[in-house]
């Protein structure tokens, strides 16, 4: 199975266990995008709707793209007294609308299309002077003791995971977002922007393993290593009174077509 649709799995997980994104990361793409009634929208991999409702609210259609068959009916159950919302099962890659956008989105999703394919077939999607916006969230480590005893989990299972020395990680990132901002230059948007946004979890054991039971670089782990990891994830957890702080930071970023 594609790791993009392991996803597709395990829904009501998926929906309840996702962090949702700012409040203000919304506002900042909807004053951009300047939207209301008479707007359009694409959303690209929606999910079970983490991302969806903050534009409905707009009044703007929404057009949603999602690959996973059970996501798709989820979503469209999700907000189905939304008469402005449509989802499409299908992969962006062969999906045409016949039409153009105000705004086209992605949630933590753009990263499973090739940027060859997925970039030039946005842009010509977009009207001109739409607006582009994509955006992650990112579960940040940091240095208390028991997030570095995680990462020692982690180091341990490093043929399975991710891994990415801690010592190196800020900087990973800060490459990364950069990165990014130069790739969507690179296929013709301008004034491009970024932004950071933070926000704090609070869960216990058994609600961050089923976060990372929505990780698909987590959920694809061979047993019994992946049944391993995760214990061995769980006890640290109990270890230190069943509480874990999650750091998220949310990074967007705008741009438009000329």
């Amino acid at each position: 199975m594609e790791k993009r649709l392991v996803f597709n799995e395990d829904v009501l997980n998926y929906d309840k266990s996702r962090p949702r994104y700012c409040d203000e990361l919304f506002s900042d793409i909807i004053k951009r995008a300047e939207l209301g009634a008479g707007k359009s929208c694409l959303e690209i991999g929606c999910g079970t709707g983490q991302a969806t409702e903050p534009f409905l609210r707009t009044g703007s259609s929404v057009i949603a793209i999602e690959l996973g068959d059970k996501m798709a009916a989820y979503a469209r159950m999700k907000f189905e007294n939304y008469d402005n919302f449509q989802v499409i099962n299908m992969d962006f890659e062969n999906y045409d609308c016949g039409g153009k956008f105000d705004l086209i989105y992605s949630a933590s999703a753009f990263h499973w299309i090739n940027e060859e394919t997925g970039y030039p077939k946005v842009f010509d999607m977009l009207k001109n002077g739409g607006t582009l916006a994509l955006f992650w969230n990112r579960t940040i480590p940091t240095a208390d003791p028991l997030q570095m005893k995680i990462y020692e989990v982690y180091k341990k299972y490093r043929d399975y995971t991710d891994y990415v020395d801690f010592d190196s990680l800020e900087e990973s990132l800060a490459g990364q977002y950069e990165n990014i901002k130069k790739t969507i230059a690179g296929y013709g948007f301008v004034d491009i922007e970024s932004n950071l946004y933070k926000s704090t979890r609070i869960l216990n054991a058994d609600k961050y393993i089923s976060l990372l039971n929505t990780y698909s670089n987590h959920v694809s782990i061979p047993e019994p290593a992946k049944s391993r990891f995760f214990s061995e994830i769980k006890e640290a957890i109990i270890s230190f009174g069943d509480i874990i702080k999650i750091y998220d930071t949310m990074d967007l970023y705008l741009a438009r077509k000329p």
